[in-house]
C-alpha cells in the first residue's frame, strides 16, 4: 500500500442534520452518542460520529459522509483502528486527509466494565423512544456549566476549597447525573481560586417562590376542605369547629375555662361533675372516629354557646376602629422615613440581582455618605414634628404623641454630638454643591445653631491648618485615593435632601461666602494674593458646582489644582457614616475563616472577598476564564 503523504484537505467539514442523526441510529440500534470527554479529538472525528454501545461500552467511528450519501452500510471502525478510518476517507471520499499533517495516537480504551447512562438508568437503546431519551440526556449535560455552578456554590457558601475532592460529594453528583463521572466533570481544589455568585440569587428566588406557592396552595386547600365539610350539614359544621379549635392552643384553653366556670355555676348535678375536655377530631378512614367526635360534641353542647359568645367578645375587644387605622398609618409613615434614612446611611449592601425593589425602597442602593448625616437629622426631626401634629387630634393618640416627643429628644441628643468632631462638617463643607451655604440654609434662622456654625468653621479650619495645609505632596496622581463610584437613589429622603442643597445655579453671594467667617486665616483678606488652597477654593465657585452630585469625581478632577485640599476632601468624604458595610465584611470573612480553615493565607482571603465584592456590585461578570485556563 502506498504511503499517504499529508496534504491539506479542501473538502469542507460536513454539517450534521437531524435527518442524519435519525438515519444513524436507525442503522445502529442499541448505540448512543459517546459520553467520553471530547475536548481532544483526532481529525477524523470532523468527518464521523463517535458512538458507543450502551451495554458493552464498545466505541466506533461512523463515517458522516456515508450517512449523508444514504449508503445502506456506512463504513464504521473500532476506536482502536482509526488509521482505517483515515484510509477510508482518503480512498472513498476524494482523498480527504489530516489538514494539519499530524496524526494523534488514539487513547487506549478502558479494560474495565463500561458504565453508561443507559445501563445505570436501565434504558433499552434498541427501543427508539428510549434511545432518543438517552441521547437527550447526554446532550443536555454541559460539563462547563456544571463546573461553573460548582464554583459558585463553593464560594457563596464559604465552603472549603478541598470539598470538591470529597468522595461523598462526588458520589452524590454521580447519583444525580452519571454524566458527571463519565465525562470527568469533577474539578479539584486547585481550580477553586475565585468567587462567583451569578446563580445564587436566582436559586434563592426560586426557593422563595416555591415556598410561597406551597403555603398559598395549602391555605387554598384548607378553605376548599372547609366548604366541602360545610355542605355535609350538621356533622360538617361541627367538624370545622373541632378542627379550628384543635389547631389553636388559645381556643382550646378558652374552651376548657368556659367549661370550668359554667360547671361551677350550674345547678345541674351532672354538670357540676363535668371535667374540662377538648374537642375530638374525626378522620376520613374510620367511621368510629366520627362517632367519638359526635360523642364529645354532645358532651360540650352545654358550653358551646358560652364559648362562642366569649370568643366573639374577645374579637370585639381587638376590633380596629377608624382612629386605630389612622394611628397605624401615621406610625408607618414615621418609621418608613427612619428606614429610608438608615438604609441610605448604612448602604444597602446587596447585589444588583438579589431582590426586587419595592416602592419607597432604596433604588439603586445608596453607598452611605458621611455628609448626609446633617440632612438625615434634619429630615427625621421634621418627620417627628409632622407626626406629632398628625396625632394631636386622634382620640387615642396621646400615647403615640408622648413616644414621638421622646424620640425627638433622643434624636436631638445625637444631633448635638456633631460638634464632637470636624468630620461631618468637613465632609459637608467640601462637597462642592453644599459648602457652608448648606448650614446657612438649614440653621440660618436659629440663633443657637448660628453658634454651631461658628464653632464648626473653627473646627474645620483647625483641621486644615493642622493636618493638610503644609502637607508634602510629591505626586498627587499616586497619593490620592482612587476615584469611587457613588450610588444614588430616588425616594422621599433623597427628594427632601435635593431641596436643601446649599448652592443655587447662580452660585452664592458674597455675604453667604464662608470666606468672611471669623475662623478664616488672616491671609484671606490680603487682596487674594496670599490665599492657601482652602481659602482659594472657597472663593472659586462655579455655576456648575450647584449641580454636582458626585464629589469624588469632582475632587479627583481637581487633584492637581488643589493637591492638599483634594486629599483632605477625599479623606473626609470616604469615611462611612455607619460601620454597617465593615460589619458585613467581617461577618462574611468570619464565615469563610472557620476553625478548620485557620491556615488560609491572608492574600487568599483578600482575593476571595474582593472578587466576591466585585461580583455582588456587578463590576465583573462571571469567572469563565478560570475554568477555560485550566
Amino acid at each position: 500500500m502506498a504511503t499517504l503523504h499529508p496534504t491539506k484537505s479542501t473538502t469542507p467539514v460536513p454539517e450534521r442534520t437531524e435527518e442524519d442523526n435519525q438515519r444513524l441510529f436507525q442503522l445502529y440500534k442499541g448505540w448512543t452518542l459517546t459520553e467520553r470527554d471530547g475536548q481532544v479529538r483526532q481529525w477524523v472525528y470532523q468527518f464521523g460520529y463517535d458512538i458507543q454501545h450502551a451495554q458493552k461500552g464498545e466505541r466506533r467511528w461512523v463515517c458522516c459522509l456515508c450517512i449523508k450519501q444514504k449508503r445502506p452500510r456506512p463504513k464504521s471502525y473500532a476506536i482502536k483502528g482509526l488509521q482505517n478510518a483515515e484510509g477510508h476517507l482518503y480512498t472513498d471520499h476524494n482523498g480527504i486527509m489530516d489538514p494539519t499533517g499530524k496524526r494523534q495516537k488514539p487513547a487506549k480504551a478502558s479494560e474495565k466494565a463500561h458504565q453508561s447512562i443507559a445501563t445505570i438508568l436501565q434504558l433499552n437503546p434498541k427501543e427508539p423512544k428510549e434511545q432518543d431519551l438517552i441521547n437527550t440526556l447526554i446532550k443536555r449535560f454541559d460539563k462547563t456549566v456544571f463546573q461553573q455552578k460548582l464554583v459558585n456554590w463553593i464560594v457563596n457558601s464559604n465552603q472549603s476549597f478541598w470539598i470538591v475532592n470529597d468522595q461523598d460529594l462526588r458520589d452524590i453528583f454521580n447519583y444525580l447525573n452519571p454524566s458527571v463521572e463519565i465525562t470527568k466533570a469533577n474539578i479539584t481544589d486547585v481550580t477553586v481560586r475565585a468567587i462567583s455568585e451569578r446563580e445564587f440569587t436566582n436559586n434563592m428566588e426560586r426557593v422563595k417562590d416555591a415556598f410561597e406557592k406551597e403555603v398559598f396552595e395549602g391555605l387554598h386547600t384548607a378553605a376548599k376542605e372547609h366548604e366541602v365539610w360545610r355542605r355535609r350539614g350538621s356533622v360538617g359544621k361541627w367538624h370545622n369547629f373541632a378542627v379550628e379549635v384543635s389547631r389553636s392552643d388559645t381556643w382550646t384553653d378558652m374552651l376548657k375555662k368556659v367549661q370550668a366556670v359554667e360547671s361551677q355555676l350550674s345547678d345541674d348535678a351532672q354538670l357540676k361533675k363535668h371535667r374540662p375536655v377538648g374537642v375530638v377530631v374525626d378522620n376520613a378512614t374510620r367511621w368510629l372516629s366520627q362517632f367519638s367526635m359526635i360523642e364529645r360534641a354532645l358532651a360540650l353542647r352545654p358550653f358551646y354557646n358560652s364559648f362562642v359568645q366569649r370568643a366573639s367578645n374577645e374579637w370585639e375587644k381587638n376590633r380596629m376602629t377608624a382612629d386605630d387605622w389612622h394611628v397605624l398609618g401615621t406610625l408607618y409613615d414615621i418609621l418608613l422615613d427612619f428606614q429610608l434614612v438608615v438604609r441610605g446611611l448604612e448602604g444597602d449592601g446587596q447585589g444588583k440581582h438579589q431582590r426586587k425593589v419595592e416602592e419607597n425602597e432604596i433604588d439603586p442602593p445608596l453607598s452611605g455618605t458621611s455628609w448626609d448625616l446633617v440632612h438625615a437629622h434634619e429630615f427625621l426631626l421634621e418627620t417627628l414634628e409632622s407626626g406629632k401634629r398628625a396625632v394631636a387630634n386622634f382620640p387615642d393618640g396621646h400615647h403615640l404623641a408622648v413616644n414621638i416627643n421622646l424620640g425627638w429628644l433622643k434624636l436631638n441628643e445625637y444631633y448635638e454630638h456633631l460638634n464632637d468632631s470636624p468630620l461631618i462638617y468637613g465632609a459637608a463643607v467640601l462637597h462642592p454643591a453644599y459648602r457652608w451655604a448648606l448650614f446657612d440654609d438649614l440653621w440660618g434662622d436659629d440663633d443657637e445653631r448660628q453658634l454651631w456654625i461658628t464653632k464648626a468653621k473653627e473646627m474645620v479650619q483647625d483641621l486644615w491648618e493642622r493636618e493638610y495645609r503644609d502637607l508634602e505632596v510629591d505626586d498627587p496622581e499616586i497619593e490620592l485615593p482612587a476615584n469611587k463610584r457613588l450610588k444614588t437613589s430616588r425616594n422621599k429622603f433623597t427628594a427632601w435632601r435635593t431641596k436643601k442643597r446649599g448652592l443655587t445655579a447662580g452660585g452664592i453671594s458674597v455675604t453667604e461666602s464662608p470666606i468672611q467667617s471669623p475662623a478664616q486665616s488672616p491671609r484671606s483678606s490680603v487682596g487674594g494674593l496670599d490665599l492657601d488652597e482652602y481659602e482659594q477654593w472657597q472663593r472659586d465657585i462655579e455655576d456648575a458646582d450647584a449641580s454636582v452630585t458626585d464629589p469624588y469625581e469632582y475632587w479627583h478632577i481637581r487633584r492637581l489644582k488643589y493637591p492638599r485640599l483634594s486629599r483632605m476632601a477625599l479623606d473626609l468624604l470616604t469615611v462611612p457614616p455607619m460601620p454597617a458595610e465593615c460589619e458585613r465584611l467581617f461577618s462574611t470573612t468570619g464565615r469563610m475563616v472557620t476553625k478548620s480553615r485557620n491556615r488560609l493565607d491572608a492574600s487568599t482571603i483578600g482575593l476571595c472577598q474582593t472578587l466576591r465584592s466585585w461580583l455582588r456590585a456587578g463590576l465583573i461578570g462571571s469567572l469563565d476564564r478560570i475554568l477555560m485556563d485550566e
